[in-house]
Formats: C-alpha cells, structure tokens, sequence
C-alpha cells in the first residue's frame, strides 16, 4: 500500500469522478507493470493503492517518486527523518503541512530566502496542497526536538523549478 501524498476532497459523484481520474494517472505511472491495483481514500482524504503482483515493490517505488508518500498514521514520525506533507495553509507563522499529522514548519525554518512566507510563497508559486517534503524536528515537549523545516532536497528542487527551464514568469501582463 502507498498513500500518495495528494487528497481528495469531493463526496459524491465528483469522487467517483476524481477516483476514475486517479485510477488513470496510476495506470499510466504502473501499467506497464505486473501489478494489480485498486485506488482508495483514507479516512482523512489522502488516496491510497494498494498494489499487489509481482513487480510490486517496483510499483510501489514508482507511485512513492511520482506523488511522494505520506506515512501511515500507525507508523509515526521519527526526529531527523524526511517525510512528504501536502501545504494546507500559510501565515506570518510559517508553513502548514498535513503529513497525515499537523506538521508546522516555522517561518525561519522555511530556508527559502528572506521575506514572509506569505512572500514566500508569492515568490516561488507555491500553491495548496502542493506536496512539500521537510525534516521532522521531533515531539512538542521532547526537549532535544529541534524545529521542523523544509528538507534541503526540497529546497533545492524548488530553487530550480523558480529558475529552471519551462518555467514562465511574467512582471506584467493586461
């Protein structure tokens, strides 16, 4: 099982809708493989696939570069290890995340350059529920926890999105 590090958040039809979608763009990173797989959504909106079959771990590694991975809820978060959380929200505070957990990454721990995170964000384009992943500082009230921040690798990644080829950036337009 991996659960992606995307949500979905509509009930009804338009979940149906959503998990025909989703089902299409699993098929497109895993058909080619030797696997099974069904697409489901956790309690808490994240999309789950299982995957089973014989080229399965392949399967799996595939899903988790694509999308990126949350931790499951009865896994935890270890201090000092990497994790993948969606950006839910932003403020003069810092970043965030939903990594399964509420995870906030203090706004001088963002590691993006000086301004606000709300300049932050408007300087790199950043949107909702973008997957972001960061280095968990550890437990509130454990006194060796460290702050969580933006992991390097992510920095980096977004460094070179903000000035990387493809990428458009217009000063005025009408």
């Amino acid at each position: 099982m991996v659960v992606l590090a995307t949500k979905c958040y509509v009930t009804g039809d338009a979940r149906d809708r959503a998990l025909d979608g989703m089902r299409s763009l699993v098929a497109n990173d895993v058909g080619e493989l030797h696997v099974d797989w069904q697409v489901g959504v956790r309690d808490d909106g994240f999309v789950q696939v299982d995957v089973t079959g014989e080229d399965a771990e392949v399967a799996r590694n595939v899903l988790t570069e694509t999308w990126g991975e949350i931790v499951a809820h009865d896994e935890g978060l270890v201090a000092g290890e990497t994790y993948v959380g969606t950006l839910e929200s932003w403020d003069e505070d810092g970043f965030v995340l939903d990594a399964g957990v509420e995870i906030v990454v203090p706004a001088a721990e963002i590691g993006l350059g000086v301004g606000s995170p709300e300049q932050v964000v408007e300087r790199f384009g950043l949107v909702q529920h973008l997957p972001l992943s960061f280095v968990y500082g550890g437990d509130i009230g454990d006194p060796d926890a460290e702050p969580n921040r933006l992991a390097d690798a992510e920095r980096d990644r977004l460094y070179d999105w903000q000035r990387g080829n493809g990428r458009v950036n217009v000063n005025s337009a009408t």
